[in-house]
C-alpha cells in the first residue's frame, strides 16, 4: 500500500480549521499530516499546537511571514514522505465515503495526474466545484457551478481541477516542480493542471466523492486575483484558448440550461455553433 501524506496550508479561521481537522477520521488509510501555518494569529496557532500535541501523526510548521498557498503547499510536499499527496484547504467539511473513490482513482493508471472531487458550498448547498473547463478567453471556469446534483457518471475527466481537495502521486507532482510560486492564492491549481496535461497526464474528478467547502473564508483570499490572472493568461492563454474552443460550449450550457436568460446575448451565436459541433 502506498503511504499517504496530507498537507494542509492554514491561515486564520480557527473554527473552520478545527472543524475540518475533526473530520479527518473519514480518511480510511494510514497517513502523516503536515500543517503549514502562514503566520496566523495567536488563537489559531494555539489551536493548531494543541491539535498536534494530541495527534502523533501530525506536524506543524509555522511561517514567520505570510507567504501564500503555493509556497506553503510546496513546503509541505518537500517534507512529505508519502507516495501520494493529499492537499486539503482548511475550510472543508469532509463527509463519510469521500476518501475511497479518490484513493482508488489516483492509483488506477500511470497517466493519472490530479484527482479531485465534487464540492458543495456550505452556504448555498449547491455545487461549487465538479471540475473546471476553459472558456473561450482561455480562463478556467468552475464546471456545473450552481447545480444541485453531482454528475451521474462515477468519474469525469477534465483538463483542470481545483486544488481545494486534490490527490496526486508525489512523483508526478515533483516531475513538474510542484506549484508555481509566482502565484499568490489563486490560479496555482490551473497552472499546475496545464503543465501536467502538457506532460501527458489526465485529471479526474470522482463524482461519488462529495464534500462541503466554506469557499474563500481566509482573510485576503482574493487580494491578488488580478495579478494571478494576468500571469496565467500571459503564460498559457495561447494553449488554453484552443482547449476552450473545444470544451466550453457543452459545459457552459450545463450551467445555464435552466436559466438561459442569464446568457449574454453576444455569446448565443458562438454557443449554438459550439453545441452543434459537439453533437
Amino acid at each position: 500500500m502506498p503511504k499517504l501524506s496530507i498537507i494542509v496550508p492554514t491561515y486564520m479561521c480557527p473554527v473552520e480549521t478545527g472543524a475540518m481537522l475533526a473530520t479527518l477520521d473519514t480518511v480510511s488509510a494510514p497517513y502523516e499530516l503536515i500543517l503549514v501555518d502562514d503566520n496566523s494569529n495567536t488563537e489559531t496557532l494555539e489551536m493548531l499546537r494543541n491539535y498536534v500535541a494530541a495527534h502523533p501523526e501530525a506536524q506543524l510548521f509555522e511561517n514567520e511571514i505570510n507567504r501564500g498557498f503555493a509556497v506553503n503547499c510546496n513546503a509541505g510536499a518537500k517534507r512529505a514522505t508519502g507516495d501520494v499527496l493529499l492537499f486539503l484547504n482548511n475550510d472543508l467539511v469532509l463527509k463519510p465515503g469521500w476518501f475511497e473513490p479518490m484513493w482508488q482513482a489516483v492509483q488506477s493508471a500511470e497517466d493519472v495526474g490530479i484527482v479531485g472531487n465534487v464540492q458543495f458550498g456550505v452556504r448555498t448547498g449547491l455545487i461549487d466545484h465538479a471540475g473546471m473547463f476553459f472558456h473561450l478567453d482561455g480562463v478556467p471556469r468552475q464546471a456545473r457551478k450552481g447545480c444541485s446534483r453531482a454528475p451521474a457518471e462515477d468519474v469525469t475527466q477534465w483538463r483542470c481541477v481545483s486544488a481545494a481537495c486534490i490527490m496526486v502521486r508525489r512523483s508526478v507532482f515533483n516531475e513538474v516542480g510542484g506549484f508555481d510560486e509566482g502565484y499568490r492564492n489563486g490560479c496555482e491549481d490551473a497552472d499546475l493542471c496545464v503543465r501536467l496535461t502538457l506532460a501527458g497526464y489526465r485529471h479526474l474528478v470522482c463524482n461519488r466523492s462529495v464534500i462541503q467547502h466554506h469557499v474563500s473564508v481566509s482573510p485576503g483570499r482574493h487580494k491578488h486575483n488580478d495579478a494571478n490572472l494576468q500571469r496565467f493568461i500571459g503564460l498559457w492563454s495561447e494553449q488554453t484558448k484552443q482547449w476552450g474552443a473545444e470544451e466550453w460550449a457543452p459545459e457552459f450550457w450545463k450551467i445555464y440550461q435552466r436559466k438561459p436568460w442569464k446568457i449574454p446575448p453576444s455569446l448565443w451565436p458562438k454557443l449554438v455553433v459550439g453545441l452543434l459541433k459537439d453533437g
